[in-house]
C-alpha cells in the first residue's frame, strides 16, 4: 500500500486506503510511470467497507501493466467484494444453514452491506471457488488415497419426492468419507451415469470396491466403467425392496380397505365426541389426568368412557411406535389393523353404542363390520404370515432388526460375511419357504432375487496393497454413508429455506454443491488449502477467469435458451440475414 495521489473521492464517508505495484521500475529497467488511478467499493471482514484508490503504472519501453497485488490478494479483479466475505457467506450458507436474512444481518454488524440477492450469488460463487479448488488438489488427494491403500467408491442420488427435476449423483469415498464428485443428470438412465463415473476413474483411478443401491441403470453403467472392480449392493436396499415385493400386495388391499371404510376418521370423530364429554364431567375428567399422569398402569378403577377414549387414542397413535425405516420395516397399517382388532371388543362393551349416542353409535356398526369382515381378516391372516417370514430373512441378514437401537444408521450387526450367508441359504431352505414359493409369485421372486444378488451381498475383507504393507479392508455392508450424507443435504436446504420440499433448490444449485462437506475433514482440507492459511487466501490463488466461465456455464444450464433468444428482437434486419444464411430446402 504505497504512494498517494490527490483525487476527489466518490465515496467521502467510506475510509479511503491507497493501492500502488510495490515496484517502481519494469524488468526493462525502464521506470515505471501512471497510466491510471481509480477508485473501487471494496467490502471486507478486516476492514468493513472502504474505499480503495487503486493507481496502475505502466512501462514506457516494452508497455507492460503492472497492478496493485496487495488488493488483488484482498478481493478478486472486477468484483468489491473480498475473499473472506466469500469465505464466510459459504460457511455460514451451506457448513450452518443460515437463512440470507441472518446472513446478511451479520455481515452489516460488521459494516458489509448486502443484499440478499448478492448474498445467494456470492454462495453459488463460493461453491465455484470450492469446486476450482478441489480440481487443482486432484492428484494431491489422489496420492493421499494410494497411501491409504485406495478407496471404496460408495454411490448414490437424490432427486425431489415427485421425481420431478434434476437426479443429483454423488461419489463418496467410504474410508475418508470425502465427497470425490458430484453431477446433475436429467434421470436415472445408464447413458447419463457414464460419463460421470468416466470422470471419477480419471481422477482417482480404479476403486478397490464399490457400495450402492440395486438401481438398473447405476448397475449397468458401473459394470462398463469399473469391469475388474468389486461390485456390492447396499444391505439396507436389498432387504428393503425383497421386504416391498414380499408385501406389497396384500399391504395394498389392508391400506386400501381401511381408507375406504373411512376408519381413522371416524375413530377421530369418536375420540374427539368423547374428550368433550369427560371434558364436562369433573370425575372422569380428573380421571383421565390421574392416568396420564401415572402411566402406564391405572391407580384405580376408570370410568368406561375415560377407558375407551384411551384405547381409541392407542389405536390411533401407533405411529409413534414406529423406528422411521419405512415400509417393510415398519408396517403402520397392520399395526393399526391388529391393535383394532383388539381393542374392538372392549371399546363396543365400555360404551353406550346405541342409536341415541350418534357417532357413538356409527363407531359400534363400524367396529363390528370390520370384526365380520371375513376379506379384510383373510388379508391380515396372509400379512402376518409374511411378515414373519420377512423378519425372520430380517434376522437372518442381521441388520435393520425390530428393536434396533440405530435407527435409519443402522450399519448392521458385525458378523462376518460367511454366517450372514449360511444364515440366508438356511431360510431360502426351510420347508414353509420353498411350499410358498409354489404357489405365491411374492415368495418365488424374493427367493429368485435373493439368488441373482448372491455374489453382491457377500463381501469378503479386500487384501490391499500399500507403502506400509499389505492391509485388508471390509466394504461397509450398506450405504447408509450417502443416506446419512443427503439426509443432512436435505435438512439444513430445508433449514435454511424454510420450505419442506428441495425440488428448486436441486434445480438452481451448483453440483458440485456437496463437496462443502470435506470442508470438515482435516485431512481433505490440508490438501485443499495447498499450504495457504484460510479459505479466502486459497481462493485468492485461483484463477477468477475460471470463476467467471464456470458461474457463466450455471447460467446457461438454469436458462439454456431463453434469455439469448430475447436478445433477437435486438437485431434489426435478421429477415435479411436468415435469408442469406438459410439454405434452400431440397423439393421433394
Amino acid at each position: 500500500m504505497l504512494g498517494a495521489v490527490s483525487i476527489k473521492c466518490l465515496f467521502p464517508k467510506a475510509p479511503r486506503i491507497r493501492f500502488r505495484p510495490s515496484r517502481t521500475t519494469c524488468s526493462c529497467c525502464t521506470p515505471l510511470k501512471v497510466q491510471k488511478t481509480r477508485e473501487r467499493c471494496v467490502k471486507t471482514l478486516a476492514i468493513g467497507t472502504f474505499c480503495a484508490i487503486v493507481t496502475h503504472l505502466f512501462c514506457p519501453s516494452c508497455h507492460l501493466t503492472y497492478s496493485p497485488q496487495d488488493l488483488q490478494r484482498l478481493v478478486p479483479e472486477q468484483s468489491n467484494v473480498g475473499y473472506d466475505v466469500l469465505a464466510f457467506i459459504g460457511k455460514a450458507f451451506y457448513q450452518q444453514a443460515r437463512p440470507q436474512t441472518e446472513i446478511q444481518e451479520a455481515l452489516a454488524r460488521r459494516n458489509v452491506h448486502l443484499s440478499l440477492r448478492e448474498i445467494g450469488y456470492l454462495g453459488r460463487k463460493f461453491v465455484v471457488y470450492l469446486s476450482l479448488g478441489h480440481q487443482e488438489a486432484a492428484e494431491d488427494l489422489r496420492q493421499k488415497i494410494v497411501s491409504r491403500g485406495g478407496y471404496i467408491l460408495h454411490l448414490d442420488g437424490t432427486v425431489e419426492v415427485n421425481g420431478k427435476g434434476p437426479f443429483l449423483l454423488t461419489a463418496l469415498d467410504g474410508i475418508t468419507g470425502m465427497v470425490l464428485g458430484n453431477a446433475k443428470v436429467a434421470s436415472e438412465s445408464c447413458a447419463n451415469f457414464i460419463p460421470f463415473l468416466k470422470r471419477i476413474k480419471a481422477g482417482f483411478g480404479d476403486p478397490i470396491a464399490l457400495v450402492h443401491d440395486m438401481g438398473a441403470g447405476l448397475m449397468r453403467a458401473v459394470a462398463q466403467v469399473f469391469p475388474k472392480v468389486p461390485d456390492f449392493i447396499c444391505h439396507f436396499h436389498f432387504l428393503r425392496d425383497l421386504g416391498k415385493d414380499l408385501l406389497k400386495p396384500e399391504y395394498q388391499l389392508l391400506s386400501k380397505q381401511i381408507k375406504v371404510l373411512r376408519i381413522r376418521p371416524k375413530l377421530r370423530e369418536a375420540a374427539h365426541r368423547l374428550r368433550q364429554v369427560i371434558e364436562a364431567d369433573p370425575v372422569e375428567q380428573a380421571s383421565l389426568k390421574a392416568y396420564l399422569d401415572t402411566m402406564p398402569s391405572p391407580v384405580s378403577a376408570m370410568p368406561p368412557r375415560v377407558s375407551a377414549y384411551l384405547l381409541i387414542m392407542w389405536v390411533l397413535e401407533v405411529a409413534v411406535t414406529l423406528k422411521g425405516y419405512g415400509l417393510p420395516f415398519d408396517r403402520v397399517d397392520i399395526d393399526f389393523f391388529n391393535r383394532l382388532q383388539t381393542a374392538s371388543p372392549m371399546i363396543r362393551k365400555w360404551l353406550p353404542l346405541r342409536k341415541t349416542s350418534g357417532r357413538l353409535h356409527q363407531l359400534g356398526l363400524l367396529l363390528k363390520r370390520v370384526a365380520l369382515d371375513t376379506k379384510l381378516s383373510s388379508v391380515v391372516e396372509t400379512l402376518d404370515q409374511k411378515t414373519r417370514d420377512f423378519d425372520l430373512f430380517r434376522d437372518a441378514m442381521r441388520i435393520v432388526l425390530p428393536n434396533g437401537p440405530h435407527g435409519l444408521n443402522d450399519e448392521g450387526v458385525a458378523t462376518d460375511t460367511t454366517t450372514i450367508r449360511k444364515a440366508v441359504n438356511l431360510w431360502c431352505q426351510l420347508p414353509h419357504i420353498k411350499k410358498l414359493a409354489e404357489s405365491d409369485p411374492a415368495y418365488r421372486k424374493a427367493l429368485k432375487q435373493i439368488n441373482k444378488y448372491t455374489s453382491y451381498l457377500f463381501p469378503d475383507p479386500i487384501e490391499v496393497k500399500t507403502p506400509q504393507g499389505t492391509i485388508f479392508i471390509q466394504p461397509q455392508r450398506t450405504n447408509n454413508i450417502m443416506e446419512r450424507f443427503f439426509r443432512e443435504f436435505k435438512r439444513k436446504n430445508r433449514k435454511r429455506s424454510g420450505f419442506l420440499s428441495v425440488g428448486s433448490v436441486l434445480n438452481s444449485m451448483i453440483a458440485n454443491t456437496p463437496l462443502v462437506r470435506n470442508l470438515e475433514n482435516a485431512e481433505y482440507r490440508k490438501v485443499f488449502l495447498a499450504g495457504h492459511t484460510t479459505l479466502a487466501d486459497r481462493f485468492a490463488a485461483i484463477d477468477v477467469k475460471k470463476v467467471r466461465k464456470q458461474l457463466a456455464e450455471h447460467r446457461n444450464e438454469l436458462d439454456p435458451g431463453s434469455t439469448r433468444l430475447r436478445r433477437l428482437a435486438k437485431i434489426p434486419d435478421l429477415p435479411a440475414r436468415l435469408c442469406l444464411a438459410t439454405l434452400t430446402p431440397v423439393a421433394a
